[in-house]
């Protein structure tokens, strides 16, 4: 549940809906990112304030307006409630923290600064945006791909299997599966194969 419909709580939505979660959003006005999803069906949105009982049933809930207070009453039946609560609006109060993330197909990767500084944590971020490109979703797919021929290959060895990931694993095998040299990831993972 997300209370709160303007650029803060569509962030926090977003991710929610990304992990196929069922999401609330309860404010009298949304943006229209949030409109859209409602529309589409992807969350449902109560237009109006928040009252306590709309915690019923839920399993975790952001404070995501801009009303102090407002967070504060969420935080409160949160609470009196056993949910998990996060205060979108700053460290205080909160249960728990949402790291920055980056996502490349298989590969996800974090920051937290444990809610001191989200400018921070969007900094670095966006830093590993740069650095960790699409061709990472392709290496995890590669991998993940190779998983059969390894455990077919080595079935009962599994000091062997390690040595084999030990050895296949690398920067090399990043560029090359960046630069498309499809010929040069076989060769490799023969060879991984058959030493």
């Amino acid at each position: 549940m997300v209370v709160g419909g303007g650029h803060v709580g569509t962030r926090k939505v977003r991710p929610l809906i990304e992990a196929e979660a069922d999401v609330v959003a309860i404010s009298p006005d949304v943006s229209e990112t949030l409109e859209k999803w409602a529309k589409e069906g992807r969350l449902e949105w109560l237009q109006r304030t928040f009252v306590p009982t709309d915690l019923d049933g839920a399993y975790l809930v952001f404070g995501a307006t801009n009303d102090a207070a407002v967070n504060r009453d969420v935080a409160e039946a949160a609470e009196k409630n056993g949910i998990l609560f996060n205060n979108a609006m700053g460290p205080d109060g909160s249960d728990f923290h949402v790291p920055s993330t980056v996502r490349r197909g298989g590969l996800t990767l974090t920051v937290s600064t444990g809610g001191g500084s989200p400018a921070y944590a969007r900094l670095v971020r966006e830093r590993l945006e740069d650095t960790f490109g699409p061709e990472h979703a392709e290496v995890v797919a590669l991998f993940e791909d190779l998983r059969a021929r390894v455990m077919e290959r080595f079935p009962d060895n599994a000091a062997r299997r390690r040595a084999f990931w030990k050895e296949l694993v690398s920067w090399e095998m990043v560029d090359w599966v960046r630069d498309g040299n499809e010929k040069a990831i076989e060769e490799r993972v023969t060879q991984c194969l058959s030493s």
